[in-house]
């Protein structure tokens, strides 16, 4: 069976909230929920002031087109 291109070594959501729980002595619940809260902030403030800063790694921007 042939893997489909790119997928072969992707972490799945809950593999990558399990990963970063075992790192830190957490349970992966706790991890998704303070995941989730975070990035609900992110849309937030997004839709608030068009940007945000991502713990100092990734800076959001929204950019508005007119439709076509």
């Amino acid at each position: 069976m042939k893997h489909k291109h790119g997928k072969k070594d992707q972490l799945t959501e809950s593999q990558g909230f399990a990963k970063v729980a075992e790192g830190n002595d957490l349970k992966p619940k706790v991890v998704r929920t303070v995941i989730t809260a975070y990035l609900d902030l992110a849309a937030t403030e997004l839709k608030k002031n068009g940007k945000f800063k991502l713990g100092g790694i990734l800076n959001m921007k929204l950019k508005k087109k007119p439709a076509r």
